[in-house]
């Protein structure tokens, strides 16, 4: 028996249905991220043996397909996006625990440093009403835009076309849309919180205590894609080398076949 752990264990409910009699009873455990498998072994910590962890995956190849110039085109047209503006891009979905809200008071700051910063929120959420009133209230309107829900398609196009991905959330289980931009060659910066810091590099990271560091590192990693000092190339091998499903699931085979044995 194999039993895959693909939320928190810090999670109640989860807590719940993996009490002593069951976790205990399997062959392997498999855990996303480091951190998860962490805080199950101080539950349960007979289970060090059996317990693995394997990364999220994903088709990596998909997101580092550079995008067709026509396809650019349309999109830019369609959401009135200058290219020659440096995007930082923002993701939904647009809830209270992914934070989008609490970057904006950053915003002025960030153009401050750098005027040719331009923030696309891309997706949909309850909160999106809200994050619009704030960006009014501080004067942001010339220097956002909201596309809404976006196809697949599009998202890709939004990757390719922007400097830098800020991603907010202080918890989260997966990290999907950190491995799709890094395999799209785009740099993210994130929380130094798992499981973010088991997939964004240290020099992208900031302190939930600290979270003014967003904007210094914001704007160097736009001068450093400017001056061409990030490789894209290095950011899209990394994230298919960790990530890529054909690779992942090479090793989940490996294991499945090693329990059967």
């Amino acid at each position: 028996i194999i039993l895959p752990i693909i939320a928190s264990i810090s999670n109640p409910i989860i807590a719940y249905f993996l009490k002593k009699e069951h976790i205990e009873c399997v062959d392997q455990v498999i855990y996303t991220n480091n951190k998860s498998k962490e805080k199950s072994l101080k539950l349960f910590p007979n289970t060090e043996n059996r317990s693995i962890v394997i990364p999220l995956s994903i088709d990596c190849t998909k997101f580092s397909q550079i995008p067709k110039i026509e396809d650019i085109d349309k999109f830019t047209q369609k959401y009135d996006l200058h290219r020659d503006k440096d995007i930082i891009l923002i993701l939904g979905p647009f809830i209270p625990r992914k934070m989008q809200k609490e970057l904006i008071p950053l915003f002025p700051k960030i153009i401050q440093k750098n005027s040719n910063s331009y923030f696309l929120f891309c997706g949909e959420g309850p909160t999106l009403t809200s994050i619009k009133e704030k960006i009014i209230s501080y004067r942001l309107e010339d220097y956002s835009s909201f596309t809404g829900y976006v196809s697949e398609e599009e998202l890709y196009i939004a990757y390719h076309i922007s400097s830098v991905l800020i991603y907010p959330a202080e918890s989260g289980s997966f990290g999907t849309p950190i491995i799709e931009a890094l395999a799209s060659g785009l740099p993210v910066i994130a929380a130094d919180k798992p499981p973010m810091n088991e997939i964004v590099s240290k020099e992208y990271l900031y302190s939930i205590e600290n979270k003014e560091q967003i904007v210094d590192i914001v704007v160097s990693t736009i001068e450093k894609r400017k001056k061409e000092d990030i490789s894209i190339f290095d950011l899209k091998k990394d994230a298919i080398k960790e990530h890529h499903h054909s690779l992942v699931g090479k090793k989940i085979l490996k294991l499945y076949e090693k329990v059967i044995e």
